[in-house]
């Protein structure tokens, strides 16, 4: 025999509910979501908000809770990197979209829009709709380091940080102020 999971259980006691709301039963779901930067010289780091300061001692911080904040903001497209000085600026481009969906059998949706210079084109990864992305899996999504488009031609990365050098809209991760079952969800179990 096998212990129950806790995805089934959930299930089971949602085809119970008489309003078929997932909210009622307790079920937590987390949506793990990550900006990554890199600046030229190989320096990585993730950031935990859009006014994010890298630093030397960025090792030992606490993670918890920077999905929320991050994803509800416009992300900048290029932050200082800590090996920056006064004399020279290293920044680093936003390059990867770390997104680890939950067991749970949830509707989750990619949708990143992104605006290389303020005024300028948005780009997006070619579909046409948001990317579903199936339970229980972990996603990169690398980003280009330079954009170009037809009309506005090459987006060359800024040589010194401009208030507004680019962004990514917020609205393009998964997350939401409160992550519950859908009632898409719920139809198709009820269904079954």
């Amino acid at each position: 025999e096998r212990w129950p999971n806790l995805v089934e259980t959930a299930l089971k006691k949602m085809t119970l509910n008489s309003r078929g709301c997932g909210a009622d039963l307790g079920v937590l779901a987390k949506v793990f979501f990550g900006c990554e930067y890199e600046c030229s010289r190989g320096h990585r780091f993730i950031a935990s908000s859009p006014s994010f300061k890298a630093s030397k001692s960025s090792r030992g911080v606490s993670t918890r809770g920077w999905g929320a904040q991050v994803a509800g903001s416009d992300m900048p497209l290029y932050i200082p990197c800590s090996c920056s000085s006064r004399r020279s600026t290293s920044l680093g481009p936003l390059l990867r979209i770390h997104v680890v969906s939950p067991k749970a059998p949830l509707n989750v949706k990619l949708n990143p829009r992104i605006q290389p210079t303020e005024g300028g084109p948005i780009f997006l990864p070619g579909l046409s709709e948001p990317f579903k992305l199936p339970p229980n899996t972990y996603w990169i999504l690398r980003l280009p380091f330079l954009y170009a488009s037809k009309d506005a031609g090459v987006h060359l990365p800024p040589l010194f940080m401009e208030n507004e050098a680019g962004k990514l809209f917020k609205g393009s991760s998964p997350l939401q102020k409160t992550l519950k079952l859908t009632e898409e969800t719920t139809k198709e179990r009820k269904g079954k």
